[in-house]
């Protein structure tokens, strides 16, 4: 005999771990959190080590695609780079799905699709697919022109991969959960019948935030602040060569340069105003972020960055491109600024930025919002999901 649960949630650990820790908060709905890359509570007790996340409750880990993942991405190990790392994910939901009913299947698609879905969907599940990036269709020849500049080859790039990819991931799912309005836009560009459901990231609030000082001057604002890929696909060949124009202002970089174009971004590093800080860990970098007076992130396409909800979460007002998922919420809630990737714009934008009565506006609506009541992403997902457990229940 079956069991019945209401969630089933299949992803990897990014934001669905703050999924899962809603849910073990909300304490109403009964789950299972199928994932790779977290391991059990009980072993952070043997092995004393910070970056280890760990989780307890309700949840399946899959460690062969949590190695096979490791040795493909984070070592790439050309030898594993046609390792099938979905294959143990789909086997623990074939074996949840023969003994649990669930009325909701939350998931990444990369990780879990095709007849799989068909089989699940059969038994009564509303089951919604994860898209967290822009339609890979349309930003692949957005970015061919890009890619030809600097002489990379197009093809050969994870978005001419992803392009093919998503079109079998979504074969056999109506229903897609993405981050931001800008994703709906892209994606219906080639699956104009899906259902699109918003349900943006939000900010993430720093333990140490402390709302920011009013400044009296435009001069005040000078240190900026990116964190993220360093990369020709986050835009920041622009960024930095709008600083390397403007050099009355700071931009302090946090993060990897994408490995492949280091030599794309290898001028700027002798320049004064232009300081890379390398990887640093979270912990650190929210420490870190609080030391500058804005963020900037000028993305050629993104779903919506993380690292700007943890930048405005630290009390840093924003400029975003209109690219940038977080758009929406920037303009709703008055984090910043938003502009094309125009240079005029750019530096028209900035110069509004810096003026006293904006930047003192910015940093008084960020600190409202965090002192105000607010759903997280986790919440709010669960407020969809107890939506669609609730219309499900009607019929």
């Amino acid at each position: 005999m079956k069991r019945y649960k209401d969630i089933l949630l299949v992803a990897r650990p990014d934001q669905s771990v703050d999924i899962y820790n809603a849910l073990r908060r909300d304490g109403r709905l009964a789950y299972l959190y199928i994932t790779f890359k977290l391991f059990p509570k009980w072993l952070s007790r043997i092995i004393r080590n910070k970056k280890l996340r760990c989780i307890s409750g309700s949840y399946k880990i899959s460690y062969m695609t949590t190695l096979v993942n490791t040795l493909k991405y984070n070592l790439r190990l050309k030898c594993f780079a046609s390792c099938n790392e979905n294959f143990w994910i789909e086997r623990l939901v074939a074996k949840a799905t023969k003994h649990n009913q669930f009325k909701v299947m939350h998931y990444w698609p990369k990780y879990c699709h095709g007849d799989i879905i068909k089989k699940i969907k059969s038994t009564g599940t509303f089951t919604i697919a994860d898209i967290h990036m822009p339609n890979p269709n349309y930003v692949i020849d957005m970015m061919k022109g890009v890619y030809e500049k600097y002489g990379i080859t197009a093809d050969n790039t994870f978005l001419a991969k992803y392009s093919e990819e998503i079109k079998e991931h979504l074969a056999n799912e109506d229903n897609v959960m993405v981050p931001s309005s800008y994703v709906v836009e892209t994606m219906k560009m080639t699956f104009p019948d899906k259902n699109y459901f918003v349900v943006p990231y939000g900010i993430t609030v720093s333990s140490q935030y402390k709302r920011k000082s009013d400044i009296t001057d435009a001069s005040m604002v000078k240190n900026f602040v990116y964190a993220g890929k360093i990369s020709l696909e986050k835009g920041c060949d622009v960024l930095l060569e709008w600083f390397l124009q403007n050099s009355k202002y700071n931009i302090h970089l946090y993060g990897e340069i994408a490995h492949n174009q280091v030599r794309i971004f290898e001028k700027y590093k002798n320049v004064s105003n232009i300081i890379f800080h390398g990887v640093c860990p979270k912990n650190i970098l929210q420490q870190e972020l609080l030391r500058y007076d804005a963020g900037i992130h000028l993305s050629r396409f993104d779903a919506y960055s993380l690292a700007v909800g943890e930048i405005i979460g630290s009390g840093l007002p924003v400029i975003v491109s209109d690219v940038t998922g977080n758009k929406d919420d920037v303009l709703k809630y008055g984090f910043g600024l938003v502009t094309s990737l125009g240079v005029n714009e750019i530096s028209e934008k900035i110069r509004l930025f810096v003026m006293p009565e904006s930047y003192n506006r910015f940093i008084k609506n960020i600190d409202d919002y965090i002192n105000s009541r607010n759903e997280t992403f986790g919440e709010q997902t669960i407020s969809f999901y107890k939506s669609i457990i609730g219309e499900s229940s009607k019929y």
